[in-house]
């Protein structure tokens, strides 16, 4: 039988990556040793080199999925090698999804009580433009800031109820740098 966490104390302190191109045994079990091994690799990978989480288990994966071709033959191999490069590529636009913010450009007659929101309602501060229409020539103020996703919803809620005529632009980011994100 398979390594369950209840059994196997190595695999109860977390996840594994037990489905992660690891090697099987003739059963079609996962082996939990090559498992444990390909998560300490692929961490060590992430170490010393600058590779995001899902190239660093596509790297050390990939080692594990060629070992398929020997031991289970070409076709195994081969459909080792398509779900690891699935797997690789799923892993990262989940995991860059979880930290996507917004950046929020809100050209609007009404700056100050929409800046008043932001500022007091959010906790975050706006950056204030004079933008000049490419058509009517009017010079408008226009908002700039960024908040989390969440945050996103109830701003764009907040903007359409102070001021219905703004015109917003929704940019997703995903990476914001500075005070109240990551640090520089």
């Amino acid at each position: 039988a398979g390594a369950d966490r209840g059994d196997d104390p190595r695999l109860r302190d977390g996840p594994k990556a037990e489905g992660t191109a690891c090697a099987v045994d003739g059963g079609g079990e996962v082996g939990p040793r090559v498992c444990e091994c390909s998560v300490q690799v692929e961490n060590c990978v992430k170490k010393y080199t600058r590779l995001d989480t899902g190239k660093a288990l596509l790297c050390t994966d990939f080692l594990i999925a060629c070992s398929a071709f020997f031991v289970f033959g070409v076709t195994a191999g081969l459909f080792s090698l398509l779900g690891l490069f699935a797997k690789a590529f799923l892993v990262d636009s989940v995991i860059e999804s979880l930290s996507v913010c917004k950046c929020f450009l809100i050209v609007t007659e009404k700056p100050d009580e929409i800046n008043r929101h932001i500022i007091e309602k959010m906790g975050h501060t706006t950056t204030v433009l004079d933008a000049t229409g490419g058509y009517s020539h009017e010079t408008k103020p226009t908002l700039v800031t960024v908040c989390r996703r969440i945050e996103g919803i109830r701003l764009r809620r907040a903007v359409k109820s102070i001021d219905p005529k703004a015109f917003v632009i929704i940019l997703n980011s995903s990476e914001i740098l500075g005070r109240g994100f990551r640090s520089v």
